[in-house]
């Protein structure tokens, strides 16, 4: 049986841990559900380093992070080169440590490490390192590579159609950035990291379960535009994370919502994102300005410790809760996971 709620609770964490990011802490979430690589694509300081950290800590697995550089050395990403090995005429890694024995790796900068791609190719794809004369098992359960810019070289354009699902980041404060839900602009005061202090807390979650669960799901009718086959099968993992993490069969929004980020460019993706947006919450901007509106409450509660306005802030969040639950409507079940890690931030 999936915990699912341990999955919620880990998404309520990672998404409080950067004021404005919950629609990548979503995403990196259902791609560790469905063991797909994941490309942040997005100009520095966008939270990218401070939230995959979190998650590595959260989760107490082996984390591995390296910043590309066209001077980086295959030693400094995969291990020291083994000497007993070399005087052989093997050219073998000691692994401990680096890469290859890793179960989350980030690694910035993808695009700069041009001379390691045919290696980050087979083991984002296979989830395998050739190591002398050996195949060795990398363990990730995630893998999360940042560039500030998409490739420009056509060598690397293999690598870049790997990627599970590619999330465009933008500044919060830019007029172009789009999120899903909506979010208002956010104000610069409540743009700092919520939890930068203190003890995090640990979660154990069997994922190798949720991704056999996800294998043995059976999808009917799924259908996504602009896809290989690669990507494809990539959909519908996501896909199958999705209705977990939702608590909904695979429908029409979880399709298309997927099918925002199968795309490989980020001007499509922001087209898309744009016309998902225009589909499902246009009719709902209502309900959109209430939800935003509470988690800017709750932030100011929590920051400036207005502790007499929490239970008023928890009566309403719970009205709104209740409503979004009795509404039933896919846009309205995203607005309530949306909501609660903040109901559970004030409550707490």
């Amino acid at each position: 049986m999936v915990d699912v709620k341990s999955i919620r609770r880990l998404y309520f964490l990672l998404s409080l841990s950067l004021y404005g990011r919950e629609e990548v802490a979503e995403l990196i979430v259902v791609s560790l559900m469905a063991r797909q690589p994941i490309l942040l694509l997005g100009e520095p300081g966008t939270g990218k380093t401070t939230m995959v950290e979190r998650l590595s800590k959260i989760l107490r697995l082996k984390y591995f992070y390296v910043l590309l550089t066209p001077e980086v050395t295959p030693a400094q990403v995969f291990g020291p080169v083994s000497l007993p090995d070399l005087q052989k005429g093997v050219l073998r890694y000691n692994t401990e440590g680096f890469l290859p024995s890793a179960e989350i790796i980030f690694i910035d900068e993808i695009y700069k490490g041009g001379h390691l791609a045919n290696f980050l190719l087979d083991i984002m794809q296979n989830r395998r390192f050739i190591n002398g004369n050996t195949a060795q098992l990398v363990p990730w359960k995630l893998f999360v590579g940042a560039s500030n810019e998409p490739p420009i070289d056509d060598t690397l354009m293999a690598l870049h159609d790997r990627w599970g699902a590619i999330v465009p980041l933008r500044s919060l404060f830019s007029g172009d950035n789009v999120s899903i839900p909506p979010r208002f602009v956010i104000p610069e005061k409540l743009s700092l990291f919520l939890r930068e202090e203190g003890t995090v807390e640990e979660l154990d979650i069997d994922f190798d379960s949720v991704l056999s669960f996800i294998s043995n799901m059976r999808f009917s009718n799924v259908k996504f535009s602009n896809v290989n086959e690669r990507r494809y099968l990539a959909g519908l993992r996501l896909a199958g994370a999705y209705s977990l993490l939702f608590n909904s069969p695979i429908n029409d929004y979880i399709i298309n919502l997927v099918n925002i980020y199968l795309y490989r460019t980020e001007d499509e993706i922001m087209q898309r994102k744009r016309e998902f947006l225009e589909k499902y919450f246009s009719n709902n901007s209502r309900i959109v300005d209430e939800v935003n509106g509470l988690i800017e409450e709750a932030i100011s509660i929590w920051k400036e410790g207005l502790e007499g306005e929490r239970k008023v802030w928890l009566d309403n969040a719970q009205k709104t809760i209740n409503k979004l639950r009795e509404d039933g409507s896919m846009p309205s079940r995203h607005l309530w996971l949306r909501l609660l890690p903040y109901y559970s931030l004030i409550l707490s």
